[in-house]
């Protein structure tokens, strides 16, 4: 079984708190079908919003690994995918490398459980993609920022 599962993050630079969140899509109805979100007011907050999109993917691949299953990652972030493309298209090194503490652990996480992920897809956003923008409405959330 594959899900469907888009991440993002957001900071909120008045609580220096950094906002996660995924949502995953029923497959039935192209809705929501779970999500979860959360914040992090830890050292991650000096890499901001990137922070959050990262603890997004793992925070859902945790929750997929439960059902043995494979998720498809719908992110708007480069980085998601540019620090471990290498594993996906065999080249011999990714396309940015993973520099920090936190990109570094992001890379080995995602990596290991390769597995579980059957590919990752940009979306584009703020462009009316229905889950990218409810995802991006909850990690603001998460984090403190009310989002109309």
């Amino acid at each position: 079984m594959t899900f469907n599962v888009y991440v993002d993050g957001s900071f909120n630079q008045k609580n220096n708190r950094v906002g996660w969140a995924y949502v995953i899509e029923d497959e039935r109805s192209n809705k929501v079908g779970y999500f979860d979100s959360g914040f992090l007011d830890t050292e991650i907050i000096s890499m901001r919003q990137v922070g959050g999109e990262l603890k997004a993917v793992i925070q859902a691949l945790v929750y997929i690994k439960k059902f043995n299953a494979k998720m498809n990652v719908y992110y708007d972030y480069e980085g998601i995918y540019k620090w471990v493309d290498d594993a996906w298209l065999a080249k011999k090194k990714p396309s940015w490398r993973a520099k920090n503490e936190w990109t570094k652990k992001y890379r080995e996480f995602i990596i290991d459980n390769k597995k579980n992920i059957a590919r990752f897809e940009h979306v584009k956003a703020h462009t009316g993609i229905e889950l990218n923008e409810v995802v991006d409405r909850l990690a603001k959330e998460a984090c403190g920022i009310n989002s109309k």
